[in-house]
Order: structure tokens, then sequence, then C-alpha cells
């Protein structure tokens, strides 16, 4: 494994050091790292970007300014992509241990070599996207998921939260997280095998409360659950005036002309849709390795 993340940190070096131009969403991430420096709160809710990503890219930054003293410009390309080329490490190490649980050391060993290896994802490591301090938040968080359901430790259960919480800061799709834990917790509610139900109901609660101190604060400045996706929008003071002054007025209009019609295949109609974005949100493509691993279970 100390092999392993030794040749990515000299690949990640290597195409960092012969990197000419970085991706188009890379300058999006810098620009919005920059903007938070001198107007956070205005800077997140204008952006549709989630601003993790960004945060880190400040973080980055600022630790630079105390160390070298007149950083370029081009010290913000090089944040960035350290940010992404640490959480390419870190999140190889935690995919090892995830790749243990389930094929055991060899295999894991194997296949996280290979990843290394891969070129695409040797490019992500290295350009200033955000896909793999993303990847490291949602392996940490489905980590914790399955040591605390293997060895009935509720506790680890809120960490998993924090850490989903923590990578939803970063892209949307981290809220599997939750979806992964809430189940396997509400199957162990009916039918207890490694924690009781009181223990179930606390881990249940602090999955929840973990995941809700992490992403809850600024799911409330966007107003809604994936404000990206536009999924799950509620009522949020801080939305500009002219925008939603009239899109309550349009609201209002058809809730006034066709509030007769409103029947229950509306509601089904609407739940549909908004199933359906929550999982492309989450991306579906999970689904089958779940049904299997239920199947299991029982």
């Amino acid at each position: 494994p100390y092999t392993t993340l030794f040749r990515s940190l000299c690949i990640g070096i290597y195409l960092i050091s012969t990197t000419v131009l970085i991706a188009k969403d890379g300058v999006t991430f810098i620009e919005y790292a920059k903007n938070l420096e001198t107007a956070p709160v205005k800077t997140m809710q204008d952006e549709q970007q989630h601003p993790g990503y960004p945060l880190l890219i400040l973080t980055a930054h600022r630790i630079a300014e105390t160390a070298f003293a007149g950083l370029s410009l081009g010290s913000w390309i090089y944040s960035a992509q350290f940010v992404a080329l640490i959480f390419r490490l870190l999140a190889v190490v935690v995919l090892y241990f995830v790749g243990r649980e389930i094929a055991g050391g060899k295999f894991s060993f194997l296949a996280v070599l290979i990843l290394v290896l891969l070129p695409g994802p040797a490019k992500l490591g290295s350009d200033a996207l955000s896909d793999w301090p993303y990847i490291f938040f949602l392996a940490a968080g489905f980590l914790l998921l399955m040591r605390g359901a293997i060895d009935g430790k509720w506790w680890l259960f809120g960490f998993a939260g924090l850490a989903g919480g923590m990578g939803y800061l970063i892209r949307p799709e981290c809220a599997q997280v939750i979806v992964y834990g809430g189940l396997w917790l509400g199957l162990n509610l009916f039918r207890p095998k490694r924690m009781s139900r009181a223990r179930t109901t606390i881990a249940l609660a602090l999955l929840l409360v973990g995941f809700c101190v992490s992403a809850g604060p600024y799911m409330k400045l966007k107003g809604a659950l994936f404000p990206k996706k536009d999924v799950g929008r509620f009522v949020s003071g801080l939305k500009h005036s002219e925008t939603y002054d009239y899109e309550s007025q349009k609201y209002a209009c058809l809730n006034t002309e066709y509030a007769a019609g409103f029947v229950p295949s509306d509601i089904t109609g609407a739940l549909g849709e908004l199933s359906k974005n929550i999982g492309e949100t989450l991306m579906w493509f999970f689904l089958p390795a779940l049904l299997i691993g239920a199947y299991s279970y029982f």
C-alpha cells in the first residue's frame, strides 16, 4: 500500500508540473474561492456550485501564503491541483480499506493499484476538480457505515453522517451516505442483528444529526435540500427578492386557477418526479449493489 501511495504521489506531481491548461470547471472553482475570501455569504447565495471544494482551495492558498511570500496568480491553480492530489491519496487509502472489507486485502490492493495507474483517475487527481475530494468523503462515510454495521458500534454512524455532510458540501451525491445508512438502520429496527432496537434508534438519530450539522447551514442558506438540482426547495429569507417575488406570484396564480383540478394523480406525478430527480442526484447505478446486499442480508 505504501508503494502504491508513493506511485500515486509521483504520478500526480508529474501531471501537475506538466499541465498546461486546467479544466473549465477548475477556473470556476478558483473564482469561487477568490470570492469566498471577500464575500462568503453572498458568494454561496449566488453560485450554483457547492462551496466545499472552493473552501478547500481557499484554505490551501492561505497556507501557501503563510509559507511563501509574494505568491502569484498561478498559486491559486497550484493550490487547487494539490488539494485534488492530496485527497486522491487519502481516497486511495480509504478505498483500500473498503475493498478489504468486501474482497480481502489481496484483491483490494490489486484494485487500488489498477485505480492508481489508470490515466483517467490520475488526470482528475492533478486537475483543479472536485472529484477526488468528493470520493474521499463518500468512501469514508461508507467505510464508517460498514464498520458500524459489522461491529455494532452505533456511535460510528454519527461520524458517517458528518462525513456525508462534509462531502455534500462538495457535491450533493454524497447524501448517498444518509440513504444507505438509513436503509440499513431501518431494516435493523424490524429485524435486529448487530444492534438492539434502542441502539439502532440512537444510531439513526446520530446519522441524521451528523449530516445536518455539516450540511444544514448551507441548505438553509440556499433554501433547498439539493439546490444545485433544484430538488426539495423550501422557503428561505435569504433569496433575491425580485426573482422569488415573481415566482411567488406565479405559483399563487396557478393555485388560484387550478385549485379545483388538484387531484391525487397530481400528487402521484409530483412524487414520481421528485423521486426521479433524487435518484439522478444520488446516482441510480448504486442500486444493484444495494439490492444484492439486501438479498445477502436476509
